[in-house]
């Protein structure tokens, strides 16, 4: 997730609320490599994750954005996000072409252009027209968009709140006439006003929650007021994810909705993560990488697939016992994840997105 902060200054809280968003982003794909949408439970619990868990990315990528040089971004664009981009994508690229060969029977020609067209687009959801490769790299092609989109307009609250309006129109457009859009526009769409919202709090001055000397209190009780209005959103407003997923006709009955569950579990988060607000190099280095996490945590779990290790829920008996493994699971993938991170940030940074030709940092995670 891109970062533009401060020199040298941390913000803790951010970094545990990156913790948790990309916790909860490989726990719901772990849970979908395990079959286990089947279970009320876990699809119920899958789809409470989706209703914040990409929102609460962008509305921090929006707090963290600061405008640059038209140079400096395309710079910061080139090594910091699409270098990374493409290198995850080729990495990926054999084991995405063996899966479809072997499994599907496609001709080899027809897979490789379609395959390069889903580099192209970035879309995470097949066509007729491509193959998407690593498909959770759809963040950062949005993440390109909402740069290049960002850094050519004066931002300021008028601007970004016109912005949204017109972003939510046309989504609503799009779900009216049952259009997808590909290259992932319509992802970026979304996350307009999500990437707004954050930078609007920047504006004024939001420095994270301090609830006093009733934190102890308010906290935990502000948490569960969101977890239940969450449930609440879900129940009415259905299924929501950040692309337009035409074929589900419960998802986003109320775009407003959808945005409401968005913001309130990013709040949540945030509450959250400043109450227990104490630096720890894990969460660290975790928190300023989840671009690559967002890559390397889906070839774990092609690995998995590819082992057949999803078969070993069918010998948990209960669900707790299931959930239990899942969390154990995705803490063991960013377990790895921090270890091959600390590797590449010394011997390749370029592959993290934080390498610039004259050796200067990119802060891009």
């Amino acid at each position: 997730m891109p970062e533009n902060i401060i020199e040298n200054k941390n913000i803790v809280w951010i970094d545990i609320a990156k913790f948790i968003g990309i916790f909860l982003v490989v726990f719901g794909h772990v849970m979908q490599t395990f079959n286990l949408g089947t279970i009320s439970f876990f699809k119920h619990l899958w789809q409470f994750i989706y209703l914040f868990h990409m929102p609460l990315f962008f509305i921090i990528t929006g707090y963290l954005y600061k405008s640059k040089s038209k140079s400096d971004n395309y710079k910061k664009i080139l090594w910091g996000l699409l270098i990374p981009y493409l290198i995850y994508q080729f990495v990926y690229l054999p084991f995405r072409i063996g899966n479809l060969i072997l499994f599907y029977h496609i001709d080899i020609l027809q897979v490789l252009l379609k395959c390069m067209f889903g580099i192209i687009c970035g879309d995470f959801v097949d066509s007729a027209f491509f193959f998407p490769v690593c498909g959770p790299c759809w963040f950062i092609m949005s993440i390109i968009q909402l740069r290049l989109l960002f850094n050519n307009i004066n931002l300021n609250i008028k601007n970004l709140i016109l912005l949204s309006i017109l972003s939510i129109i046309i989504l609503k457009f799009l779900l009216m006439h049952s259009c997808d859009l590909y290259f992932c526009i319509d992802n970026t769409l979304m996350a307009i006003p999500y990437f707004a919202f954050g930078y609007i709090l920047k504006i004024v001055t939001f420095r994270g929650f301090n609830w006093g000397k009733h934190r102890l209190i308010s906290s935990p009780v502000l948490i569960l007021a969101c977890c239940f209005l969450l449930l609440v959103i879900l129940n009415y407003n259905g299924l929501i994810q950040m692309n337009l997923v035409i074929t589900e006709k419960l998802q986003n009955k109320s775009l407003l909705l959808a945005y409401l569950g968005g913001t309130i579990g990013t709040f949540m988060v945030i509450i959250f993560s400043d109450f227990f607000n104490k630096e720890n190099k894990f969460i660290k280095t975790i928190a300023k990488n989840t671009l690559f996490i967002i890559f390397f945590h889906w070839l774990l779990l092609f690995f998995t697939r590819w082992l057949k290790l999803q078969l070993i829920t069918t010998y948990f008996s209960n669900i707790l016992s299931k959930f239990m493994f899942v969390v154990l699971f995705s803490t063991l993938i960013l377990i790895v994840s921090y270890f091959t991170i600390k590797f590449l940030g010394k011997y390749c940074p370029l592959v993290l997105g934080k390498y610039q030709p004259k050796g200067e940092m990119v802060k891009c995670s």
